[in-house]
């Protein structure tokens, strides 16, 4: 943030086209004020700081209640400031949004009135009164600000050139509008728009752009004011009058105007612009032959009107005339003249009248833009900025008219203008201004030859100058304008910075993070591109990482790999040497891993399930042995527990034990049956080893083999049968434990 001496700034309150407003302390007077730094663009005009500290100076000996007071002017290297006095109450533009009744919106204009003809007095003319200049004390009294364009009519400099049209569109007097010479009726013109803004809840004259806005104050009529307040239109039609010889000619006119204004006297209640605001008996119009009742409401006498009458005997006087034409031979035309307006043919007369109306509308706008953009390009002392304006009106024109010749004519004018330019700044050895002069001129593509010449001018003169850099004070001076030169382009590239900040925090708030080009990635590179060490790009990008790091580890928590691994390559867009990648990295590549090995694992179990339908033999040995039986039932308990504590795994497992009982109803308790009890029950264990109900009831069903085992001994072949089916499923046991360890 600038840095002032003999100031403490605070933060900034406001930023417009020519300056920046501050809450500073004062440390010598030791209060707040408002430090006003006007813009270093102004300093490319050599005669600017001159000027500007001519008019400060005078804007600094008003002395009044309703004006702020200005405390000092000064000038710190290039940069030209103002100290003045700081209210923090608001401005009148909030008023007016917020709701104001008519007795405040009276004693507002009012009092800025009468402040105006104070300044007025002095030969003062501010130029830019609108709401947002008019703030308020700490008593809720108006005081206004901002001289910042302002000029004494006794002086022979003003801080802006006559001709070129400043001031704030709508508030515009129509004189102002066109960029012809002002005066104090100009700020009147501009209150008396206010006055209108407040009653009627907007501004009189409303349009897409700037210039159409001024063109309507120079052409349009003066716009009617709400029903509820039509009393004050003779009053607005005098304030607002497109010839300052029509207007009040000071501001104790203005405001002594509305003293004597029927409405003066007004009730305390918050304007509703779509009804009445008449609450109080106070509020109502002052009639001289009003008389008060018994109640004391003002009663108004009715007046005997003539006017009926006379409509009575016009009409009657038609009638007989039309009548008596028609009898006449001769009278004919008088009566088709009485059919055409009847019949509607007069209306599209009328409808003619209104087009032709338009018409010449349209060639007073055109007209209005050529003058305007001439005066611009044939002022004396021409500059960049007049023939910048010029520029845009010829633009303007050309959207309403494109075929008008005198656009071409006018841009080949300017041309010429930006050369002549080059050629004097070359002369001043200002030969960067020079070459931006002719690169101007470039642009137009107009007189190839004499730019060429031009060119040629401006590099001989830079070659001469650059002999002459032996002496001291010419070396000085180079480096003077080179000094302006960074300083100029560091502001540039300044403001580049604080918009590309603010496209990246909209990028944000828009989601718009990495991709696509008009990401906050994009702008905060293309901001370290121009300061590689700007605090909020480096801060941005941070906050980009971290947010991406968070993001990464939540989705390597829900098993989301594939977008934790885009995550990652985010991070890598942002800063490829990010510190803690590796260790994201290591993270993902190890929950991968475990998230595979457990579906390894799950598809093996359902692997060991398909395999356990293999045919068993009913018939079993009577080698087979208790201590056979016990070695199967000690594997079943050794081995560890490997299911999951994956609900599903918890579902599949109840679902094999319900059907494994269902095959014992069945009699489908072992091979070789299809879809036998035993089978469910080693699908089981497979997914828990520890699972009671499948140990118990294997062990059941080994115990029933021994037990057909012994039963068979007197039969040699049945007792074979047994031991076959006993050796198989004892096989089919060991073999699945086997595969699990």
């Amino acid at each position: 943030m600038i840095e002032i001496p003999g100031y403490k700034i605070i933060k900034e309150l406001g930023q417009g086209g020519m300056a920046t407003v501050y809450l500073a302390n004062h440390l010598g007077l030791e209060r707040e004020v408002a430090l006003k730094v006007m813009s270093p663009l102004l300093m490319l005009d050599p005669s600017f700081t001159e000027r500007f500290n001519r008019e400060a100076k005078i804007v600094a000996k008003l002395k009044h209640p309703g004006i702020v007071v200005v405390y000092d002017v000064g000038q710190l290297d290039n940069i030209n400031y103002i100290s003045m006095e700081y209210h923090a109450n608001g401005d009148l533009k909030d008023r007016i949004t917020q709701g104001l009744c008519l007795k405040d919106c009276l004693f507002i204009i009012k009092s800025v009135a009468m402040a105006l003809d104070f300044a007025h007095a002095k030969g003062y003319v501010h130029r830019d009164i609108k709401p947002e200049n008019i703030l308020f004390d700490d008593q809720q009294n108006p005081v206004i600000t901002d001289f910042g364009i302002a000029k004494c009519n006794e002086s022979s400099t003003q801080v802006t050139q006559v001709g070129s049209a400043v001031g704030t569109p709508r508030y515009m007097s129509p004189e102002q509008a066109r960029g012809k010479k002002t005066d104090h009726r100009s700020d009147l013109y501009s209150l008396g728009v206010i006055f209108y803004e407040m009653l009627a809840g907007k501004v009189p004259y409303e349009a897409d752009d700037s210039l159409a806005i001024g063109i309507k104050h120079v052409t349009e009529p003066i716009p009617s004011l709400p029903e509820a307040f039509s009393a004050f239109q003779g009053f607005l039609n005098k304030a607002m009058a497109k010839q300052p010889i029509s207007r009040f000619q000071s501001g104790r006119d203005f405001a002594q105007a509305l003293e004597l204004n029927p409405q003066s006297g007004a009730g305390d209640d918050a304007i509703d612009f779509n009804s009445p605001i008449v609450t109080h008996e106070d509020d109502r119009p002052y009639y001289p032959n009003a008389r008060n009742n018994s109640q004391g409401t003002m009663i108004v006498p009715p007046k005997k009107s003539i006017l009926p009458k006379v409509v009575v005997s016009l009409v009657m006087l038609v009638i007989a005339t039309l009548a008596f034409s028609y009898l006449q031979p001769g009278y004919m035309p008088l009566l088709d003249t009485w059919v055409n307006e009847i019949s509607g043919r007069a209306q599209q007369q009328r409808n003619e009248q209104a087009l032709a109306d338009k018409q010449q509308q349209f060639k007073e706008s055109v007209q209005l833009l050529e003058n305007q953009a001439m005066e611009q390009v044939n002022s004396k002392d021409v500059s960049e900025a007049n023939l910048l304006k010029a520029m845009v009106f010829y633009q303007q024109l050309q959207k309403i008219d494109p075929k008008n010749q005198a656009i071409q004519k006018g841009l080949q004018s300017i041309s010429h203008q930006y050369l002549q330019l080059a050629e004097k700044h070359a002369d001043q050895h200002d030969f960067y201004r020079a070459q931006n002069a002719i690169n101007e001129a470039k642009k137009l593509n107009y007189e190839p030859a004499e730019m060429e010449q031009v060119q040629k001018i401006v590099e001989a003169a830079r070659l001469d100058y650059a002999k002459k850099l032996n002496d001291e004070k010419i070396q000085q001076e180079v480096a003077r304008q080179l000094q302006l030169k960074l300083e100029n382009e560091q502001m540039i590239q300044q403001k580049n910075i604080e918009i590309l900040l603010q496209q990246a925090k909209d990028a944000v708030t828009a989601q718009r993070l990495t991709q696509p080009e008009n990401s906050a990635l994009f702008y905060y590179q293309k901001v370290l591109l121009l300061d590689d060490s700007n605090p909020d790009a480096k801060k941005g990008l941070d906050d980009l990482i971290n947010f991406y790091v968070t993001k990464t580890q939540s989705d390597i928590a829900r098993k989301h790999f594939i977008s934790a691994r885009k995550d990652l390559e985010k991070i890598k867009s942002i800063n490829k040497n990010y510190e803690g990648f590796n260790a994201l990295d290591n993270q993902l590549a190890q929950a991968q891993e475990s998230y595979n090995q457990q579906q390894k694992a799950l598809a093996l179990n359902n692997e060991t399930k398909s395999e356990v339908k293999a045919s068993l033999s009913e018939s079993s040995s009577e080698k087979t042995s208790e201590m056979e039986t016990d070695s199967i039932t000690q594997k079943i308990d050794s081995n560890e527990n490997k299911a999951s504590s994956d609900p599903l795994l918890e579902l599949r497992v109840n679902a094999l034990l319900k059907n494994a009982k269902e095959a014992i109803l069945a009699g489908r308790i072992a091979p070789p049956s299809n879809n036998n009890a035993f089978e469910k029950y080693l699908n089981v264990l497979s997914i828990q080893s520890g699972n009671q109900e499948a140990k118990a009831g294997i062990e059941t069903i080994l115990a029933d083999a021994k037990k057909h085992l012994k039963g068979a001994q007197g039969d040699e072949v049945l007792t074979l049968q047994y031991q076959e089916s006993y050796n198989n499923m004892k096989k089919l046991f060991d073999e699945a434990f086997t595969e699990q360890k």
